[in-house]
């Protein structure tokens, strides 16, 4: 064939598959130098970069690459391929090819780019533009494939690629922007995936994905925006896996997968904003830290087989509509709360993950489940405010705190106190019953017990008595068998005054907020010869202390004084 003389110019005799190339562009189809990837030195595939260059940037008169594009397979690249700064409307295909030095595509402007199945030393392409796709499918790249500030107008597919950088960066995309998703389907990224600030139109889909980056991150996704999901199913990480900032349209998948790392968070979720929901399922293993801190979810999907081990979740001010995972009750959630160890990060507890917790329950309805939340916050609360205390003190506090847990529940069931209150005032009505017939029982006023019936019932009958308040001697009243309480109850004094009520005594006695007149009337009468007499009238001072007690917590736990945050 002949050759352009521009092209023999510049680089003399053609090598004979940079030959073939010109005559496949003659007749309009993509160049085929080889049907496999070619190895390193051989003759026969091989071909220069620059000349692959001047054939991209549209070749010149007898040698421009058809409308389609410039597509060579199977070729072995020498040389440094430089196709930075000037726009190419192109599509540039270069499959199966080997690579002896980084491409360098820095402000590169391309229709569409494919690096199918090549085999690179890395990519340079910084600030790429391109109307459409970029393609790394199968591409094994052993050095940093770079795209930082790229803005593609359509995907970046690397499924099944390969990008082997151990100890470094892999792939760097930072404030990348497409117009559709990242594709890293069954992608191997040995060094770290890099996507801070990544602007995707589409999802981000890591699907059997592997990345590993023994220290530090191995897929770092801090501050990304994704109008459509992130897909980390039957992904495994082997280093950190980091959304810090990220903003989701959708949903983040983690089905099937496994985050690890030996020290330090795997998984971090942290102050991101997930319109969608967090989904962990399919025996997902988080193997670390599982960091959500001030994130926020439309839902959470969690189920138990992926929770992380003790110690390793992290969920202050982390905020959700509702979680849809089983299941829905107050104890196994709380078992999920307890997966949290606020002093291995130097806290004394965190409350807001309960609050958030009872506000979904109660807004799916659950109202009992919201309230055995509380009652868990509130003494975990109180433990971590005592744990800061001396000895005394928090002696003083465990009496108060044990107080409130057993009759109002820290305030958040203050109708116990009213259970206690019954409970009370049944025990004192079997007292004050016993009392009575047992006859330790006096009447309550001065003046009564100054009475001559109820000084004469103080003695046998017939045998002399003293009436202090009078001087005289009296005759006593009490029959053989009788108490002085009957005896009294049988003159016609006693006959008029108020007739004793046990029930009435116990509710009177007991509730410092009504007055139903009996405790003005009888109180018991230590000195009766019931065995219980003196019992009865100390049960009757703790009996009053206890009503007081009880009806001052009610009222508390009614108004909010009782909880440690102080609301209603």
């Amino acid at each position: 064939m002949i050759i352009p003389a521009a092209l023999r110019t510049r680089f003399g005799n053609l090598l004979p598959a940079e030959a073939r190339v010109l005559a496949r562009m003659a007749e309009d189809e993509d160049v085929v130098i080889g049907g496999d990837l070619p190895t390193e030195g051989d003759d026969t595939r091989k071909i220069r970069a620059e000349f692959v260059a001047v054939l991209a940037r549209g070749g010149c008169e007898g040698a421009a690459p058809p409308p389609s594009g410039l597509h060579i397979q199977g070729a072995w690249i020498a040389g440094l391929l430089d196709l930075r700064g000037p726009q190419i409307d192109l599509d540039l295909g270069l499959l199966d090819c080997r690579f002896d030095a980084p491409p360098l595509l820095l402000s590169a402007r391309l229709a569409n780019l494919s690096l199918i199945g090549s085999h690179l030393p890395g990519i340079d392409a910084d600030r790429l533009e391109t109307r459409g796709d970029v393609f790394l499918r199968g591409a094994v790249v052993q050095g940093e494939a770079r795209f930082p500030g790229a803005r593609l107008g359509g995907n970046l597919d690397c499924v099944g690629a390969r990008f082997e950088r151990e100890g470094g960066f892999a792939l760097t995309a930072d404030g990348l922007e497409t117009r559709g998703s990242v594709f890293l389907r069954g992608a191997v990224v040995q060094g770290e995936a890099r996507f801070p600030g990544a602007r995707l139109g589409g999802n981000f889909d890591c699907d059997s994905a592997y990345f590993e980056q023994e220290y530090g991150a191995a897929l770092n996704a801090d501050a990304i925006e994704v109008e459509g999901d992130v897909l980390l199913t039957r992904t495994e990480v082997r280093g950190a896996a980091r959304l810090l900032h990220a903003r989701l349209k959708h949903d983040l998948i983690c089905v099937g997968s496994s985050f690890r790392k030996e020290y330090g968070v795997a998984l971090m979720v942290r102050d991101a904003w997930v319109t969608g929901g967090l989904i962990l399922r399919g025996e997902t293993r988080v193997c670390g830290t599982l960091d959500m801190t001030n994130s926020r979810f439309g839902y959470i999907d969690v189920e138990a087989a992926s929770w992380p081990s003790v110690g390793e979740l992290m969920l202050d001010r982390c905020c959700y509509d509702a979680f849809i995972s089983s299941p829905v009750d107050a104890r196994s959630r709380l078992d999920w709360l307890a997966l949290q160890d606020e002093a291995r990060f130097g806290q004394d507890f965190w409350p807001q993950p309960y609050e958030q917790l009872a506000k979904v329950f109660r807004e799916m309805g659950h109202v009992a489940d919201a309230r055995t939340v509380l009652i868990r916050k509130e003494k975990l609360q109180r433990v971590a405010r005592r744990a800061k205390m001396g000895a005394a003190p928090r002696a003083l506090f465990w009496l108060r705190d044990a107080a409130f847990a057993v009759t109002v529940r820290y305030g958040r069931a203050p109708m116990l106190a009213f259970v206690w209150l019954a409970g009370l005032a049944l025990i004192g009505f079997a007292m004050f019953y016993a009392a009575e017939r047992n006859g330790a029982l006096k009447p309550n006023t001065g003046y009564t017990l100054r009475a001559d019936e109820w000084v004469a019932c103080g003695a046998a009958l017939g045998a002399p008595v003293h009436d202090a308040g009078t001087g005289e001697t009296l005759k006593g009243r009490r029959a053989s068998g009788q108490t002085r309480l009957a005896c009294f109850l049988a003159q016609p004094e006693g006959a008029k005054y108020p007739e004793f009520n046990a029930f009435v005594y116990s509710l009177d006695t007991l509730l410092p907020i009504v007055d139903l007149e009996m405790q003005d009337y009888w109180i018991p009468d230590e000195s009766a010869e019931w065995p219980f007499a003196r019992a009865a009238r100390w049960y009757l001072w703790v009996h009053i202390a206890l009503g007081w007690g009880l009806s001052l917590l009610a009222v508390a736990g009614f108004s909010g004084l009782v909880k440690s945050d102080g609301t209603p």
